[in-house]
């Protein structure tokens, strides 16, 4: 691609990634400041169109530095957390310069695909009813085949003759 077409693909690009986002006046200004560098530097419009990077992950990253500065901006003052919760005040400049870093690191964890562990399953398939056929001719094995239970259930019948199947509620 041209430095021009790089430059607006990743206009485009950015402007759709802002669009599935939620919190408006923090995106849109991101959105606006990562456009404005693409529209000054061909490199970094390059490195905004790599297939890992996102918008969302761009503000999941700025989420995690802002979650990280102020808890040692906190441990600094000596502020105690209290019940886990904490506020502070981040300067717009740090989060624009996050948003840089984001797209300027090709190894940011908010890229990393996880991986699903495999979890093994039983097979659900039907249960066989004897592992082995029987062979002609013996006596023992006819004598097997009475005492191995039937595949079919039996039925019972209602009061007034008709048969009725019966119900072995899921254990077969």
């Amino acid at each position: 691609m041209s430095s021009d077409e790089v430059m607006a693909a990743s206009l485009k690009r950015v402007g759709d990634d802002t669009e599935k986002l939620t919190r408006r006046s923090m995106k849109e200004c991101v959105a606006e400041h990562i456009q404005t560098m693409c529209l000054s530097d061909p490199d970094f419009a390059r490195k905004v169109m790599h297939p890992r990077k996102s918008m969302i992950h761009c503000i999941w990253y700025i989420n995690r530095k802002a979650r990280e500065f102020i808890e040692q901006e906190m441990k600094d003052n000596g502020f105690p957390k209290e019940n886990g919760i904490y506020g502070s005040d981040v300067p717009d400049g740090l989060c624009y310069q996050w948003a840089v870093d984001y797209f300027n690191d090709p190894n940011a964890k908010e890229d990393e695909e996880k991986e699903e562990k495999f979890v093994p399953k039983p097979y659900p398939g039907k249960a066989s009813t004897s592992s082995q056929k029987p062979s002609k001719g013996k006596g023992k094995d006819k004598k097997e085949q009475k005492k191995a239970p039937s595949a079919a259930p039996p039925k019972k019948e209602d009061k007034d003759g008709a048969a009725e199947q019966m119900s072995l509620l899921g254990v077969a």
